[in-house]
């Protein structure tokens, strides 16, 4: 399985990396608190699946 990347090393549009690294942000608050709720589950990876569905979202709402 390949490793998540980082917002910092995918090259991007100025204007997209406010919602990059807001969605980032908030992806870590809900795995802080998701974790303390299943401490089984893995806390990077929770965010990187919360960060990816609220990327998704706003690129298919931005459209």
């Amino acid at each position: 399985m390949r490793e998540p990347s980082s917002p910092a090393s995918i090259p991007v549009d100025p204007s997209q990396q406010a919602v990059i690294t807001r969605a980032f942000a908030v992806a870590e608050v809900a795995a802080e608190h998701l974790v303390r709720v299943s401490p089984t589950l893995d806390r990077d990876r929770v965010e990187y699946v919360v960060a990816s569905v609220l990327l998704e979202e706003a690129w298919v709402g931005g459209s």
